[in-house]
């Protein structure tokens, strides 16, 4: 059995696609993560940055290794991760992420998110390698874990 660097399945058992709740998006997602995701999804669409304005530059689900680990499965691979905005975010350590989100606004908006979401959910823009636009189920976090958690947050 083929395991995401989190420890999720690759393939996930079930892919579903939902609408961002609040926002002109869909995510497609492992059926386990999806009601956290999405809430994530939209919780960042409502206080950092609107997703759905502008192309369609968001996604989940995607089989594929991750960057700088051949052979080892990314967190899309397994439905477990999503990227938001990457247009705009740009890439690891874009200069526009450096300062979109050295903003007291934005620094705040994102406390508040990970004060919520952080034992679940981990963001890339804490990483060295900055991935601003990346938000995924942590390493250990599993699906009963995320099923109680959106009972706890009530999602």
């Amino acid at each position: 059995m083929t395991q995401s660097l989190n420890g999720w399945v690759v393939p996930p058992k079930k892919l579903v696609t939902k609408k961002v709740p609040g926002a002109d998006r869909r995510l497609t997602l492992a059926e386990d993560a999806a009601p956290l995701l999405l809430a994530v999804a939209a919780d960042y669409n409502k206080s950092v940055r609107r997703i759905d304005i502008g192309p369609t530059d968001e996604g989940g689900y995607n089989n594929r290794d991750a960057n700088g680990a051949p052979g080892r499965k990314s967190n899309h691979a397994s439905g477990t991760a999503i990227d938001l905005n990457w247009s705009q975010e740009g890439s690891q350590n874009s200069n526009w992420g450096k300062k979109f989100f050295g903003q007291v606004k934005t620094k705040a908006a994102i406390a508040v998110m990970k004060q919520r979401y952080g034992k679940w959910v981990q963001w890339g823009g804490d990483w060295n390698a900055k991935d601003y636009m990346h938000w995924e189920i942590k390493p250990g976090v599993t699906p009963i874990m995320v099923k109680a958690a959106c009972t706890k947050l009530k999602i």
